[in-house]
């Protein structure tokens, strides 16, 4: 006999799905913060691999070797719109807000498609 059938309910995942985004967004805060602090140094203009420098040899590359193909398929980033400092830190900002509005539980669709595109973005450069 199960509970839900005494209780005259059947079972909602309201508590764990909850439970489950607040915990996605503080796993996004944190790596978006983690980011936030490095991203000068990793691919900012004067970093290890400069964005910017990046997504030249790649366009290069897809002009060159493979014509056929989009670069801006292949690396999805919203780095092709400018990748100086300040523009990925803002994208770094922008996730944090977007996952403490997951966390707030405000508008989980469309934080969760925010967040998945500034980490792509972050990701591919």
């Amino acid at each position: 006999m199960h509970l839900w059938r005494v209780a005259g309910e059947k079972p909602t995942y309201r508590i764990s799905s909850t439970l489950f985004l607040r915990g996605l967004g503080v796993i996004y805060l944190i790596a978006f913060f983690s980011l936030w602090i490095q991203v000068d140094g990793l691919i900012g203009t004067d970093g290890i691999l400069p964005a910017k420098n990046y997504l030249e040899r790649v366009a290069g590359y897809y002009e060159t070797q493979s014509p056929t193909q989009s670069p801006y398929r292949e690396v999805p980033t919203l780095a092709w719109l400018g990748s100086s400092n300040t523009q990925l830190e803002t994208l770094c900002v922008i996730g944090m807000l977007g996952s403490l509005l997951l966390i707030c539980g405000f508008l989980p669709l469309p934080s969760l498609v925010l967040l998945w595109a500034c980490y792509l973005s972050l990701f591919h450069v």
